[in-house]
């Protein structure tokens, strides 16, 4: 018998991943290039990894990508050592805009993933609940979407992401729609998550704050078509509370990234907030 495949010791990688669309009117649009990623299996810790740089420089192509949702053109996208082919159970995706299915409750909202599994219903309304409480919407099962909040619906769409336990969560500017004090407060919520589950998270953003409070690595991306020119560890304690952005550096590691953003842009737009 052959011997077994040993398992890549990456959860992910991309390999010179290069993306080309087409154009309504037939010319060729690069959106990303050659972009190289890595990140490893560390038993029980998960990574936070953020994609930061100026509008239109492939990070949520990027996030597609790892997603399966559009192949890329050349290049690699490996999980755990195998091709990307398509959408599967391993990867969950938390949008801007608010995806919660609005003709179910959410309690089904959240089941719904474990529902798709042939999960139980007694079992996955169980674990539903159980993640209902965890962002904070206890109280709210029998409601629907349109009864909502805008970021009560986001917690929503995170519980029913993560309710399925993905070894990847892809979150592509999840709080882009919010205002600036529910922002804060999902900030400090998918902290805390991430510190309970074991999956590495992949964002994107345009905030330079949000990107060094939740991050332990800063990925910068040129200007269109983008790739990956800098990394930044982002040396911060693991558990993160408001008070750390008021540290010097903090303040730091948001002017350092400002700096690589804007000589990789060569002006790009991104924001710097207080």
């Amino acid at each position: 018998m052959p011997a077994a495949e040993a398992e890549s010791p990456n959860v992910l990688e991309l390999k010179n991943v290069s993306k080309t669309f087409v154009n309504p009117d037939g010319r060729a649009f690069e959106a990303v290039r050659d972009v190289n990623l890595t990140v490893r299996d560390e038993p029980g810790v998960g990574e936070f990894r953020v994609f930061l740089g100026p509008s239109g420089c492939g990070k949520s192509t990027i996030l597609n990508i790892v997603a399966g949702l559009f192949p890329a053109t050349a290049g690699q996208a490996l999980l755990r050592g195998k091709p990307i082919a398509g959408p599967g159970p391993d990867r969950g995706m938390v949008f801007q805009g608010y995806s919660s299915y609005p003709w179910l409750t959410v309690l089904d909202n959240v089941a719904f993933g474990l529902k798709l599994r042939g999960v139980p219903r007694a079992e996955r309304e169980k674990v539903a609940r159980s993640w209902i409480k965890k962002v904070g919407l206890e109280g709210t099962e029998k409601k629907y979407p349109n009864q909502l909040s805008g970021g009560m619906r986001q917690r929503v769409a995170i519980a029913r992401t993560l309710a399925v336990k993905p070894q990847i969560i892809l979150m592509d500017e999840p709080f882009g729609a919010l205002d600036v004090q529910t922002r804060l407060g999902m900030q400090n919520l998918i902290n805390e998550l991430w510190e309970e589950i074991e999956g590495t998270i992949l964002f994107v953003t345009h905030d330079i704050p949000e990107a060094v409070y939740l991050a332990d690595k800063i990925h910068i991306l040129s200007a269109c078509p983008g790739t990956i020119v800098e990394e930044i560890t982002v040396d911060l304690p693991l558990h993160r509370t408001e008070d750390l952005k008021t540290t010097q550096r903090f303040r730091e590691l948001e002017t350092l990234v400002l700096q690589k953003i804007r000589h990789a842009a060569r002006g790009g737009n991104v924001r710097i907030t207080t």
